[in-house]
């Protein structure tokens, strides 16, 4: 039963793992976040950064970025 337990918690620590990574792996380490848009200089909404604190757009960028991004996969 032991084998069991072991197992399920290294599938636990694994997918933790792998979703922390999904988090980060896009993350600016090369900087810090600054608060401020990287595409307009804007300071980046408070409740956003609470909400992702690797939030490297404001809420209107990060959008109009995600849409160019959807076209290109599209296309």
């Amino acid at each position: 039963m032991s084998d069991d337990a072991d197992r399920a918690q290294a599938l636990e620590e694994f997918g933790r793992d792998v979703a922390l990574r999904r988090v980060l792996g896009d993350a600016p380490f090369a900087r810090p976040v600054s608060g401020f848009c990287e595409d307009c200089d804007d300071t980046v909404e408070a409740e956003r950064l609470t909400a992702n604190p690797t939030a490297r757009r404001c809420l209107f960028c990060q959008e109009a970025h995600e849409r160019r991004r959807r076209a290109c996969v599209r296309a």
